[in-house]
């Protein structure tokens, strides 16, 4: 397995981990930098509560993308935007900062 899909992986696998320590989520270390820097914000419909995840590191500034996922109970109101709010979740500026993707 080459470096960037096992970074990659690893992202994946930390942002899994998200729901279950948003109230600690100094207890995640960044997958790039080993930093406990990490952060996280949803983005989906207010019924279904499926949508998407955006994760990130605010030291390295790297992070996961991810679709199709459920947003779990466990997620607090203030880390969600929803569809049908009057900016959407298009308008996330204000709360996720730019940060490179990681890819494979």
């Amino acid at each position: 397995m080459n470096n960037r899909k096992r970074l990659f992986d690893q992202w994946v696998q930390t942002a899994a981990r998200v729901p279950e320590h948003v109230k600690e989520l100094s207890a995640l270390s960044c997958p790039s930098y080993s930093a406990p820097a990490l952060d996280y914000h949803y983005c989906g419909d207010r019924e279904t509560r499926i949508g998407y995840g955006l994760f990130w590191c605010n030291a390295c500034k790297n992070g996961l993308h991810l679709s199709r996922l459920k947003i779990l109970d466990t997620v607090p109101e203030g880390k969600i935007s929803y569809f049908d709010e009057l900016e959407g979740a298009e308008d996330t500026s204000t709360c996720v900062p730019d940060f490179k993707h990681v890819t494979f």
